[in-house]
């Protein structure tokens, strides 16, 4: 290769010398490099691009997948001889089965894009929580990344439930279903509204300001007529 440096560079495996590599989605690999990968793990050896010599690497190799592979291999699509080789097996079960984890996992991920994006936001209302934990997450932890991720970038300091990037259909701010009967009631706008103010003054314990500002409302005045409007009490924090 034109330009290319004679003693080749180092990859993934030689910069995971003495250490771990994570391999995921590995059903998806290819038989070619499914091959080239098992050559590896037995041999403990990594030909640099134009290399003369291969390289001994020490690596703890960490691979993931979604799929059964037990089926791929008898489909011919997985190397029976590959998939043996990781001989320690961990099942994790889907989010939706671990509800417990969610609140952790948006917590890290609305931290993830603080860092990374420099989003404002820092917490999470508990209505926001109570949606992203009954949410069936059919793509797992890398929806619930995406979903927090995006919903940072519209949120202020706190991330409230209206502004959770889920399926329309989860948005239960537009109707809900009352008890003994199946028919949904529609909610007015007045409705989403006062339950907004609820839970913009939940999240900010009551502080009026830091609620108006939250909702975007012009000043502290105006929340303070919706608040006597909807029968909110001014002394809401103080419950």
């Amino acid at each position: 290769i034109a330009g290319a440096d004679p003693a080749g560079s180092p990859g993934w495996f030689e910069m995971a010398h003495r250490g771990a590599l994570f391999l995921d989605e590995i059903h998806a690999l290819a038989l070619p490099l499914q091959d080239k990968l098992l050559r590896v793990l037995e041999d403990r050896q990594v030909w640099r691009v134009q290399a003369r010599a291969p390289v001994n690497v020490d690596v703890l190799v960490i691979a993931a997948t979604d799929q059964p592979l037990e089926e791929a291999v008898e489909r011919g699509t997985f190397r029976r001889a590959l998939y043996h080789r990781f001989a320690h097996r961990l099942s994790v079960p889907p989010l939706r089965d671990r509800p417990e984890d969610i609140r952790l996992l948006a917590h890290y991920f609305l931290d993830k894009s603080a860092a990374e994006r420099g989003t404002r936001a820092r917490s999470i209302s508990y209505e926001a929580v109570a949606r992203l934990m009954n949410y069936s997450w059919p793509g797992n932890v890398r929806e619930l990344q995406n979903c927090i991720m995006t919903s940072a970038l519209a949120a202020g300091e706190v991330l409230f439930s209206w502004q959770l990037a889920l399926p329309a259909s989860t948005q239960a701010a537009a109707s809900q279903t009352t008890a003994g009967s199946a028919q949904p009631v529609i909610k007015t706008m007045a409705d989403v509204e006062r339950e907004k103010i609820i839970e913009a003054l939940t999240a900010t314990r009551g502080n009026i300001t830091q609620a108006a500002r939250a909702l975007g409302y012009g000043s502290r005045t105006t929340i303070l007529h919706k608040m006597d409007e909807y029968g909110i009490p001014r002394q809401f924090g103080d419950r």
